[in-house]
This record gives C-alpha cells, structure tokens and sequence, in this order.
C-alpha cells in the first residue's frame, strides 16, 4: 500500500483525507502510512502526535500490523504521542479547545505526522442539536476558519504531513456519499483518499481512490492483519 502513496508523501507538509463507512479500513490505513513512513529509513527520527478525537488509538491493529517486525513495533509505540492520553475526547467542546491549542504548543522535534482520528464525530453531534440552518452554519464555519485551517496552516509551515479521518456523509441531491470535508478541499490541496466497498456484498474486495490535485488513481484492496494489502 505504501508504494501507492510514496510519491504524494515525498513532500513535506501534506494534508491528508481518509474518508469512508464504517469498516472500510480508514483508521488501518492511517497507521499503515505513519508506521510505514516514520520506520522507512534507519536510523529511525520521525514521530507522530496521535489525536484520538473519537477513537482510541488501535494498538493492538499496530501489533498485529508488525508482529514480524518487533524493532519498528517497538519504535512506532514509543514514538507515537496519543492525545488525550487516557481516553477520547468527551465532546465537542474539549476537542476544539485541544485542536486549538496544537498550534501554540511546543511539539516534540521530530513530528512528521499528526493524525486526528474521526475529527468529525463529535462535530455531527454539535450539529445534530441544531435545528436552524444559520447556526449550523456558523458552527461548520467557525470550526473550519478557527480551528482546522490554522492547523493546517502550522502543518504547512513545519512540513507536518496532516491526517484527517472522517466519515462520509449522503448528498441529497445525488444520493451518493461523499467526504465530510469536501468544500473544504475545494480550497487548499490536499491529498483525498476515499474508501468504499460494494454495496451489501460480503465480497472482502474494497477499492480505494486516491486524488491529488489532475491525478486519481483507483485501485482494488482487501483488509488484512497486516493493513490494507491492494490486489494487483
């Protein structure tokens, strides 16, 4: 899976959209893409800051992932930070104070990836207590302009690759899904990584597509212990 992406990750400071249903492997990806990254050149420097936004950090996966691996096992665990430290966050207010302060903390110096898994959980929570269209519109907004933009700014500017896990939401216009932060990827370039799998089928095969700004590549996967494993 990681030679599909090697040539998007060559630059620094990418953002990174892993959208898709329950089940699809997004979360799996995510930690096949840090542990491949940060373990890729020995000696091993990069670390990761893991946000368990609402989803706790998947270690047994991880040492499933590298169990003939046990050196980059070992490093993976002890060079990735989990944010918050004993749970996820409670709500959507806890979340957006703690994305806010990313940026005027001091990180430690070898982050290369900060990975925020489910960041739009508790935001449909918020969002579902609304009735109105303008106040949802401002929360939407207010968390995009305040919150997730400079965050991806100060991702940009310290060559921080930024992982978004999200889910996919239905159009009701189309009656297709697509991914939470679609508008917002109408105005910064990102790497979109979109998952699906077929319909009711119990066929394990999924696919998986990758855009970068002209490019879309879709290819064929299968979940395995050992990630996500593309089917030539």
């Amino acid at each position: 899976m990681m030679s599909l992406l090697d040539d998007y990750l060559k630059k620094r400071g990418q953002i990174i959209s892993i959208s898709g249903s329950s089940g699809t492997g997004k979360t799996t990806l995510a930690l096949q893409i840090v542990a491949g990254s940060i373990t890729a050149n020995v000696p091993f420097e990069d670390q990761c800051l893991w946000i368990q936004a609402s989803e706790s950090f998947p270690k047994k996966r991880l040492e499933s992932m590298l169990r003939s691996e046990p050196s980059s096992l070992n490093y993976v665990l002890k060079n990735t930070f989990i944010k918050p430290s004993r749970n996820v966050f409670h709500d959507f207010d806890e979340q957006t104070n703690s994305l806010h302060d990313i940026v005027h903390q001091e990180l430690p110096p070898n982050v290369k990836f900060i990975v925020i898994d489910n960041i739009s959980h508790h935001l449909r929570y918020r969002l579902a207590e609304l009735n109105d269209f303008t106040s949802r519109s401002k929360i939407v907004n207010k968390f995009f302009d305040e919150i997730l933009f400079p965050l991806i700014m100060f991702c940009k500017r310290n060559q921080i690759h930024l992982i978004l896990i999200h889910e996919v939401s239905q159009d009701p216009h189309t009656g297709k899904t697509r991914s939470f932060y679609h508008k917002l990827f109408n105005r910064i370039q990102g790497i979109s990584i979109t998952l699906t799998r077929p319909g009711l089928s119990m066929e394990k095969k999924k696919s998986i597509q990758v855009e970068f700004g002209q490019d879309d590549l879709t290819k064929s996967y299968i979940l395995d212990d050992i990630g996500l494993v593309l089917i030539t």
